[in-house]
C-alpha cells in the first residue's frame, strides 16, 4: 500500500500541474485488480474531489473482481470475494504415495501465473505442482491412503480455483452455468463469447509475393 500510495502523491502532482495549464479533467481513473483497494483507501480519493475549480470524479477499474480468482485474493487479501468461475476436472491417477494428478493442463487453465490453480476447499491439503498440457499434479505431505481415497479418488470430480481467470475464460468454448439456491439447481449451457481473436477483415485475400 506505502508504494502504492506513493504513486497516487506523484499522480496528484501530475493533475495539478495539468490543471494548472488549463487542461480539463473530469474523469481519474486510477487502478486495475492488483492495487484497486489501495486507492479506494487513499485519503485524497473519493468519489470526487475537488482541484483548481474543477470537480473530478475518481474511478477504480478492477476487471478480475467480475469472476474473481486466486491472484486477486493474494493481492487483495480480505477481499473476501467468491469465485463465479471454476474449472471442473477429475482425478485421474495416484502416480505415487503423495501425488494426486488432475486431468486439465495448460489446455484448460491459464499457465503464465504459477501455481496456476488450487483445489476448491482442499488448498490448505496439496500443493499445486506445475502442469503439462493435459494433467495437473499436485502433492501432498500428510494425507493417509485411507483419506487420499476418501478425498481424491480416482475418478472424483473436483472444482479448480485459477489463479488467473482472465486467460482461462478464454480457453473454453462452452461455460456451465449454475444458478439457485439450496431448494433448487439450474443448469445450461452458454457459448464462451471472448473466446479466441477476429483476425480483422472479411471475406479472402490474395498475396503476392515478389521478388
Amino acid at each position: 500500500r506505502e508504494k502504492a500510495f506513493e504513486g497516487y502523491d506523484r499522480l496528484l502532482e501530475l493533475l495539478e500541474y495539468l490543471v494548472g495549464n488549463g487542461v480539463s479533467i473530469s474523469e481519474v481513473v486510477t487502478s486495475g485488480t492488483p492495487s484497486f483497494t489501495c486507492a479506494i483507501q487513499y485519503p485524497s480519493f473519493s468519489n470526487s474531489f475537488a482541484m483548481g475549480g474543477q470537480e473530478i470524479i475518481h474511478r477504480v477499474s478492477p476487471g478480475t473482481v467480475v469472476f474473481s480468482d486466486h491472484r486477486a485474493e493474494m493481492q487483495n487479501p480480505g477481499l473476501g470475494l467468491q469465485p463465479a468461475a471454476v474449472v471442473y476436472s477429475r482425478v485421474i491417477s495416484h502416480p505415487t504415495p503423495s501425488i494426486v494428478t488432475f486431468d486439465a493442463g495448460s489446455k484448460s487453465l491459464a499457465a503464465e501465473v504459477t501455481p496456476v490453480a488450487f483445489v476448491m476447499g482442499h488448498a490448505d491439503v496439496l500443493t499445486p505442482l506445475t502442469p503439462s498440457e493435459e494433467h495437473f499434479p499436485q502433492q501432498h505431505d500428510d494425507l493417509s491412503a485411507e483419506e487420499v481415497q476418501r478425498l481424491f479418488g480416482i475418478g472424483s470430480g473436483h472444482l479448480l480455483v485459477p489463479s488467473h481467470i482472465c486467460p482461462t475464460v478464454n480457453l473454453a468454448e462452452k461455460a456451465v452455468i449454475i444458478d439457485g439456491d439450496e431448494n433448487e439447481t439450474l443448469y445450461s449451457v452458454s457459448d464462451v463469447r471472448a473466446r479466441a481473436h477476429d483476425v480483422g477483415w472479411e471475406g479472402s485475400m490474395i498475396i503476392q509475393n515478389r521478388k
